[in-house]
């Protein structure tokens, strides 16, 4: 898994999808996040625990994967979640993309995130390990 600098997330971000600095710099803080999460022993203790630089290269691959499958006008949706200050978990990113491609609201997609209703993440760990 590639480990990405913010400066690199920031391009990588911006050549998948147009995307605001607001919700770019939404998701270099989400990553940062991420990281204090995932170090969390008390959560997970044989997790192995990955920096914050690995979770930006996990968000990318997420992002260019959905925009392989649908397109760039999907991504830039799931992105433009960083201008509401709601980014999603890594394994949230193609099942949203999946929901609005289906015609769901943008909207509906940070409630559905905190209820659990995005559920990528069998997929996700099968690619991780």
């Amino acid at each position: 898994m590639a480990e990405l600098t913010k400066e690199e997330f920031v391009q990588q971000l911006k050549e998948i999808a147009p995307v605001s600095d607001t919700a770019a710099q939404a998701w270099c803080q989400w990553s940062s996040e991420l990281e204090k999460m995932d170090r969390a022993d008390e959560i997970l203790p044989e997790w192995p625990y990955k920096s914050e630089a690995a979770f930006r290269g996990e968000l990318i691959k997420q992002f260019t994967k959905l925009k392989t499958r649908l397109g760039e006008a999907v991504v830039g949706q799931v992105l433009s979640l960083g201008d509401l200050q709601h980014c999603l978990y890594p394994w949230e990113i193609v099942p949203a993309g999946e929901h609005l491609h289906k015609g769901g609201d943008l909207k509906e997609l940070p409630d559905m995130s905190i209820k659990g209703s995005l559920d990528g993440v069998e997929e996700y760990l099968e690619m991780r390990m």
